[in-house]
């Protein structure tokens, strides 16, 4: 399911469809043949009876364009060789058809051929008919005619099927669906769902898919292999929203999230791997649907595409004659040059983009657009830049980068005195902390605190709470994202009856939220390290007496189920040792590190092995992350990660353990200047994986 609400244009400025070539690169080597089926499914048959009618979409045209636009301006391939079936063309006859006629058909030809599979529209559920579902759940597409009489959506053993097919003449198939399959949930205001129920066709009565009690989410079939990359909106059981955003003219045109954000960063760099390009865009949608996480699955190490590794790295091109310590580049907020992103700017001779080689110094964003952004340059250059000099994005966010919440009223309900008094109690404990900012409007936030109804054990949410008996509800208040005011975050619910406690419960979770949001966007992607640390998670399983060691699948993203107990294992393919700390970013907003000497544990180049204690999976469900961060030196005190209000600890003299500090603390209103010129992108990186705690 997708949903669809508007942006306000105080929270992002959003590039059109046809932005501009941003970056500059080496001429790509000869592509092989490539074959795109695209689909966008913006207009529904409706079915004959009413009570199963399903909105039209607005935003599948424009994504279909935009994804076109980028095959033949950045991939090679040829607009005769691409397909697409929008509105009424797309039906479950047409779909197939063209897949076999189109994708198939050539590949048999082609040998080794590109395929692109690509569908924008509404997805769905259906009952199990094969007994491959451990919740007896399949995902579906949803086509024009599908809720027309005799007709059935697709499933996703049926695509599955289709995509086998292709396997014995190419392995170089990338398969994007901008939909999702979660109907539930309740958005903010101007969010229309863009999902519909069970096709009633096909599940008798039109039964809909209910979660269990525990929360558990959907395990589909269509999960990536190794012979493909698949990559989806969301995950399981979460909304993939479309909104109207802003052209150069500024005109609202409708697009799917994750489409327009995965365009933008494969315009910017179109040598990323799958992974690379869904980690980029992640914290983007974040910001517009906090609860909305693209996934890659599958063979999710290769580059985008099967684009050639041996091209120059990208840059972003320098706009005007720099004046002083000041210039303008050609890259906006849509590409992720926002205000506050780190930049190193290379000299114009330097052809390998990374690290400390060639570079004349370390720059900051200080105002941006959608397709240009002013640039500052941190601390003294090695020499005057100029307009030839190349430029590359470090980390697109800035240290305590604000998450603006919703402290006025609730979101959608009428609010008591009792409520105003709670959230007063919320703004005034948050005051101080410089990674929260009460959103300046109904419309412009991104958490809500939101009013429930408890009877004994279940809890009626915002969007049902007035329907009930006031005999028997008591009231009780839960942290909701923006895009889905229903939604329970880290299943912390607050008794109305305290007001200070459920004030300092609230701020809390709140501010550790944010926090770990902050920690989420540290990156260096300049470094010679990049793609060399890595860590995965290894079940262990006891089977009489002996314990097994299994790898948790990252080509289908880790999923835990409570009670699984596990270790993390770390690899070092890098001709370097490094000090390695592992921060752990749970479901329940806590964080925790795992470095007993505080400065790392010692990885020796080429070596991979597990760290850290035996966990064991527990409540809440959600997404967790276990990120690593790395360093030359053995002096980086990362303790600092996990103490919160601690600005700098005794013995650390590394920048690096500065600028952690920086975007670890509620405390930093601005990141150090000094802090950041001084950087060197050689001596760190980090990688990180998202892990999903399911039943």
């Amino acid at each position: 399911m997708r949903s669809d609400y508007k942006i306000a244009a105080s929270i992002i400025l959003l590039a059109s469809t046809a932005m501009p070539a941003v970056m500059t690169r080496a001429a790509p080597a000869p592509a092989p043949k490539s074959y795109a089926l695209l689909v966008g499914v913006d207009q529904y048959a409706q079915p004959t009876d009413m009570a199963y009618q399903i909105s039209n979409l607005r935003g599948p045209a424009n994504d279909v364009a935009e994804i076109k636009a980028l095959l033949t301006d950045k991939y090679a391939f040829s607009g005769a060789d691409i397909v697409t079936l929008i509105g009424k063309q797309a039906t479950v006859a047409a779909i197939e058809a063209n897949f076999k006629s189109h994708l198939l058909d050539n590949a048999k030809k082609n040998p080794g051929a590109r395929i692109v599979f690509y569908v924008s529209g509404h997805g769905s559920t259906s009952q199990d008919r094969n007994g491959d579902e451990s919740d007896g759940v399949d995902e579906t597409l949803v086509a024009h005619d599908s809720r027309t009489t005799g007709k059935s959506d697709i499933l996703d053993d049926q695509i599955e099927q289709w995509l086998k097919s292709l396997a014995p003449y190419t392995s170089n198939v990338t398969v994007i669906f901008d939909s999702c399959h979660s109907g539930d949930g309740t958005r903010a205001l101007g969010l229309t769902a863009r999902g519909v129920p069970p096709n009633h066709n096909t599940d008798p009565h039109g039964v809909q898919y209910k979660r269990s009690k525990d929360g558990a989410e959907r395990v589909g079939t269509l999960r990536g292999r190794n012979g493909y990359a698949f990559i989806s909106g969301a995950r399981a059981g979460e909304l993939s929203n479309e909104g109207a955003i802003l052209d150069e003219n500024g005109q609202a045109q409708y697009r799917g999230f994750l489409t327009h954000y995965l365009v933008a960063a494969l315009r910017q760099d179109p040598t990323l791997t799958y992974e690379e390009v869904v980690h980029r865009i992640g914290p983007q949608i974040a910001r517009l649907a906090p609860s909305q996480h693209p996934q890659a699955q599958g063979d999710v190490l290769r580059r985008f595409l099967g684009t050639p590794g041996d091209q120059q790295k990208p840059y972003i091109k320098i706009a005007n004659t720099p004046v002083g310590n000041r210039f303008t580049v050609e890259a906006g907020a849509i590409h992720g040059v926002g205000v506050g992103a780190l930049l190193a700017v290379y000299a114009s001779d330097t052809e390998k983009l990374v690290g400390e080689t060639g570079k004349i110094a370390n720059a900051q964003v200080v105002t941006a657009t959608m397709n240009t952004a002013d640039v500052e340059l941190l601390g003294n250059p090695s020499r005057a830049v100029t307009r030839d000099d190349k430029v590359t994005l470090v980390t697109p966010a800035k240290a305590s980068e604000r998450t603006p919440v919703l402290l006025s009223g609730l979101a959608q309900q009428k609010a008591t005195s009792q409520d105003l008094k709670v959230l007063a109690g919320i703004k005034e404990l948050l005051k101080d902390d410089y990674g929260v900012i009460a959103a300046p409007s109904d419309k412009d936030w991104a958490l809500s605190v939101q009013r429930g109804c408890m009877t004994g054990t279940v809890l009626t949410p915002s969007s049902r709470e007035a329907a009930m008996p006031a005999a028997t509800c008591k009231p009780v208040y839960y942290v909701a994202p923006r895009d889905n005011r229903d939604r329970v975050l880290a299943d912390l619910i607050v008794d109305e009856a305290s007001t200070s406690d459920a004030a300092t419960r609230l701020a809390r979770y709140i501010s550790l939220k944010a926090r770990q949001d902050n920690l989420r966007r540290v990156e260096n992607l300049q470094s010679p390290l990049q793609g060399k640390l890595r860590i995965s998670l290894v079940k262990m399983t006891q089977v009489d007496g002996k314990t097994i060691e299994t790898e948790y699948s990252a080509a289908a993203g880790p999923r835990l189920a409570v009670g699984d107990k596990y270790q993390a294992r770390i690899s070092n393919a890098s001709d370097q040792d490094l000090y390695v700390a592992l921060l752990v970013l749970g479901s329940s907003g806590d964080t925790f590190l795992y470095s007993p000497s505080g400065n790392g544990e010692l990885v020796l180049k080429n070596t991979a092995f597990k760290v850290g204690p035996v966990f064991t999976a527990g409540k809440p469900y959600g997404l967790e992350t276990y990120k690593l961060f790395a360093s030359l030196r053995p002096d980086v005190d990362y303790r600092v990660l996990e103490s919160m209000g601690t600005k700098t600890l005794t013995g650390d003299t590394s920048v690096f353990g500065r600028l952690l500090a920086d975007y670890s603390n509620s405390d930093t209103r601005n990141p150090d200047a000094a802090t950041q010129a001084a950087l060197n992108l050689d001596q760190w990186v980090t990688h990180s994986i998202d892990v999903e705690i399911v039943k």
